[in-house]
């Protein structure tokens, strides 16, 4: 059966959602409380940026993609899909923190950020990065990407770390 354009959109927005979802219960998990949830994505009145609504204890804006053609193969090449996101969610964020998780079908979700979300993690958290670190490294330093599985992440800190009351 062939999709229409219409009915590729529509799929893709749910696939969005469920996963937006996915992220939270994730992210809730670790927190152990119900700090995050779901954002009203893609709806222009909304106040705040990003994917999931965080807690003012977790300074990042969060924004999820799930989404397939892409592979970690090209992922040291310029115009990589992911960095292509990446970079316009930063201008979006308007200098702001910014954590993309990403995933596809049959992958673990993985999370990318960049070098001011680095010094943050580093002055802020005093964060022990995790083992296994893959970075991709465009022409420019400043915007060097780091990149790992969102489990190895969440592993290296806690929430009470990030200055949540506990």
């Amino acid at each position: 059966m062939t999709r229409t354009r219409k009915q590729v959109g529509r799929y893709s927005k749910q696939k969005g959602k469920i996963y937006e979802r996915h992220v939270c219960e994730v992210l809730n998990k670790w927190a152990d409380e119900d700090a995050f949830s779901r954002h009203w994505s893609g709806r222009n009145e909304a106040p705040e940026l990003g994917d999931v609504l965080r807690p003012k204890w977790f300074e990042p804006t969060i924004e999820c993609r799930k989404r397939e053609g892409w592979s970690m193969e090209a992922s040291l090449r310029a115009d990589w899909i992911v960095r292509q996101w990446y970079t316009q969610l930063k201008e979006k964020a308007r200098g702001g923190l910014m954590l993309l998780v990403f995933s596809r079908n049959g992958q673990p979700d993985f999370l990318m950020w960049g070098a001011d979300e680095a010094r943050w993690m580093a002055e802020t958290i005093e964060m022990r990065m995790p083992d296994r670190v893959l970075m991709a490294i465009p022409e420019e330093r400043s915007m060097a990407l780091r990149m790992c599985l969102l489990k190895d992440w969440l592993a290296c800190t806690e929430p009470k770390e990030m200055g949540r009351d506990v």
